[in-house]
Parts: C-alpha cells; structure tokens; sequence
C-alpha cells in the first residue's frame, strides 16, 4: 500500500510541477478581470497536448442519474444509471425538495452503482424531506471548500462553521450587487411587533411544544431536521437569522440569511453579463484566482472537454468575488505578478490522506501551509485537482 501510495503521490507532485513551471504542455494564460477596478483577476491554465479522452463525465452531462435524501442530515443516495462513470467532486450543491446539501469528498460512481455520498447542510432553515429527489445546483465558493472538508473529517462538528459562512456569504454577495447598482435585502422584512401572530410579515411559526403547527416546509425547525434533538436544541444559540419569541414561546424566521443557494442563483442572474466575458480558451482545463491577499485558489480537470462542460458552474460559484470592485483599488494586476503568486504556493511541499479509495479511484487530501486541497486519481491519473487558501 505504500508502494502504491508513493506512486499516487508522484502523480500529484508532477502534475503540480507541470502547473507551476509551465511544461509538458501546461501553460499560465493572461490574467483577466472585468474592470481595472476589480478585486479579483481569473488566471486560465491551458494544456496544449489536452484530448478529449477520458474515463468518465461530469454531473453537468450526467443525464440518467438519481439523487435522492436519505433523511440524514450528512449523506445522500445516488444511482448512476449511465454507460459511463460519473465525476462527483467536492463543493456541488444538491438541491430540489428538500434542504440543500453540498458535497463533502469527491467521489466517481461507475454504472449501475448505488451508493451513500458524503454531503453538508447548507441551508439550515429549510427541513429535510426523507426521499426528495436533488438536482445539481451549481457550485460552492472555494471559501466553503475548507469548511466543507473539515465537515466530512470531522463531522457534525464543524457543521456549524458552515452555517456561519453562509450567512457570510449572503451578507457580501448583497454588499457586492449594491456596489453594481441592485437594491438587495432578506425577505421578510422583520416585524418589529412580537405581539401579534396576524401580520403578513411575519412567516411560519413552530412551536417547541408542538411543530405540527408548521405548514411551509421550507422555513421550520422541528425532529425531521435534527432526529435526535429537540427543535430548542437544534438551533444555533446566535443564529442571526433567528429569534426566539419569548412572549408566544415560538421562533421566528426574521431573515433568511442562510439561503446560499437563491443568493448565489440571485447573484449569477443579477450579474450574467459579467460572468459572461469571462473567456473560455480552446485549450483550457481549469483556471486559478488571484485577489489582492494573492493566490486564493486553482481548479482545474485531466481534459479540456470536463471543464468545458462545468465552466459556466464553476465560474458563476465565484461571481460575487469576480464582479467585487474598489474605486480606490491601486493593485495592478500583471501577469507575471500573478504566475509568481500561483508559483509561490505550489512551490509550498504537502502532507496527503487517502480519504476514499473504490475500484481504481481514489480521493486524496492535501494539506500544505495555509492551504488545503484534493486531488482524484482514475486509473491512477490525476483527473481534478483543486487548492484553496484557507480563509
């Protein structure tokens, strides 16, 4: 196993090596960004000798695929009822009937194969539904990545960062569409009178007592979210998005801050004109982020034809980042400044954990300092890799 293990780690270093000093068909495109003012540029990287083949397809061409809730809070079912293996990677939102998920560990699920995926709540206010049926919803912001690695590692503990960097998230992504001009706000509206139950303002209430009073599923705590807890105990003692009606002994939803997901499909729709001129090459295979604290983050595939197909995705996860600007922004993005920022961290030595392995394919962490990453092997080739600053 160690054999094995050496040879997988000589597979990431080299293609690590290649990103870095530009060979065996690797190359750094421009840096490009969308006004001198932004705070953010999108670094492409190219593979000249890239093909089309590979070994499997991504969940965006994934057409006979069934993902379903199991009524647990961190797994969900999948059946691949495709020809080909399907590419599950890490920081897809699931989201459909029931309360959005995102995905922990990369995985690959060959045909025919049902099997329990390694996932996070991501919207602590909506409910589970045991048997709902997700969809691919896009991608996590690589500053969830962390969070959610650390989720699968180590579980319902570090469940409650994630909540809280989605409220994060919502916050900035409204700070971000006011810069561009787009009025933003949590509905409802809070009502300032804890008195009365009639106002329209106020939404659904769930007793502690009794949460059969709940009638909206989206917006309710109760024993469906949390089965071993009580709807008092299942929620964040400093939720922002909550209070408890001391008066009427309910909780109310006053804003629905940690809705990740409409936010982020808010920004995609609000902002599609920008995410638009961001350049597909011919030759690409992924692309890396540079900000004004340097490298923040690099994803890329084996293939060209993989991140053609998940381009849109994969870009829209970081529109509030690409579309941020300062009118007072001095940093001049050049391009050899950018390639020394990638350079500086990828230069950086890792420590690497086997997190899963099935059939030929393994899922492989990296930790180097003050980044962290993941790299899936098929057929032990590297056929993604992403590294993100630690934020």
């Amino acid at each position: 196993m160690r054999k094995l293990m050496l040879e997988q780690r000589k597979r990431v270093e080299e293609l690590i090596s290649s990103i870095r000093e530009e060979k065996n068909g690797f190359k750094l495109g421009k840096p490009w960004r969308h006004s001198d003012k932004s705070l953010t540029c999108v670094v492409p990287i190219l593979k000249l000798t890239s093909d089309d083949e590979r070994g499997y397809i991504t969940i965006t061409e994934a057409k006979k695929i069934s993902i379903t809730d199991t009524g647990r809070i961190d797994e969900a079912r999948i059946k691949n009822n495709e020809d080909m293996p399907i590419f599950l990677r890490l920081g897809e939102i699931l989201a459909g009937g029931t309360q959005e998920r995102a995905i922990t560990s990369s995985r690959i699920i060959f045909p025919g194969e049902e099997v329990t995926i390694p996932v996070a709540c991501i919207h602590l206010s909506k409910g589970i539904q045991k048997g709902a049926e997700f969809h691919f919803s896009g991608y996590a912001s690589h500053k969830d990545y962390s969070y959610l690695r650390n989720t699968h590692d180590f579980g319902e503990a570090n469940q409650q960062e994630s909540w809280n960097l989605d409220n994060t998230y919502v916050t900035y992504a409204n700070t971000v569409l006011n810069k561009h001009g787009f009025e933003t706000s949590n509905n409802p509206n809070p009502n300032t009178n804890p008195n009365t139950t009639s106002d329209e303002t106020w939404q659904q209430y769930v007793s502690p007592q009794d949460s059969s009073s709940n009638n909206d599923p989206n917006y309710f705590w109760d024993d469906r979210t949390y089965p071993t807890g009580s709807p008092q105990d299942s929620i964040p003692p400093n939720s922002p998005h909550v209070v408890r009606t001391q008066q009427l002994g309910y909780y109310q939803v006053l804003e629905y801050k940690d809705d990740l997901t409409t936010k982020h499909n808010e920004v995609n729709e609000l902002l599609a004109d920008i995410i638009k001129k961001v350049p597909l090459f011919e030759d690409q295979i992924g692309l890396a982020l540079i900000d004004p604290e340097g490298f923040k983050c690099l994803d890329c595939y084996d293939v060209k034809l993989s991140y053609k197909a998940i381009k849109e995705a994969l870009v829209g996860k970081e529109t509030a980042a690409i579309a941020d600007t300062d009118e007072e922004n001095v940093f001049e993005y050049k391009p050899e400044v950018a390639k020394k920022a990638i350079n500086k961290v990828l230069d950086n030595s890792f420590v690497e954990n086997v997190v899963h392995e099935h059939k030929n394919c393994k899922t492989i962490t990296l930790d180097l300092e003050g980044y962290m990453g993941e790299a899936v092997l098929l057929d032990n080739k590297v056929v993604h890799l992403v590294v993100t600053r630690k934020d």
